[in-house]
């Protein structure tokens, strides 16, 4: 994962933020944590970013010109695709 940087979207109350959290941790991925409460920046820009409130919200950002960035919102929805893009697989 050395050619993006991953933010990802969570709340402490989100069984699904708690379970992608564990996951990344055990497979020793690195992330930037934002954890969002209601009226915060942090959920002012994962509006911004989806047009929702939604989470756990995985924010892939490649690093170099020309890329697209990757959004996924639900972690167990996901799970492969982002297995797939992380590639653990």
């Amino acid at each position: 994962m050395k050619t993006q940087q991953l933010t990802i979207y969570t709340r402490p109350t989100c069984l699904d933020c708690q379970d992608l959290k564990l996951f990344l941790n055990e497979n020793n991925v690195a992330y930037l944590l934002k954890e969002v409460a209601t009226g915060s920046q942090e959920e002012e820009e994962l509006i911004a970013l989806t047009g929702n409130r939604i989470v756990p919200t995985l924010h892939f950002q490649p690093k170099g010109l020309f890329k697209k960035a990757q959004l996924f919102t639900g972690f167990a929805a996901n799970r492969q695709a982002i297995i797939k893009l992380l590639t653990l697989a």
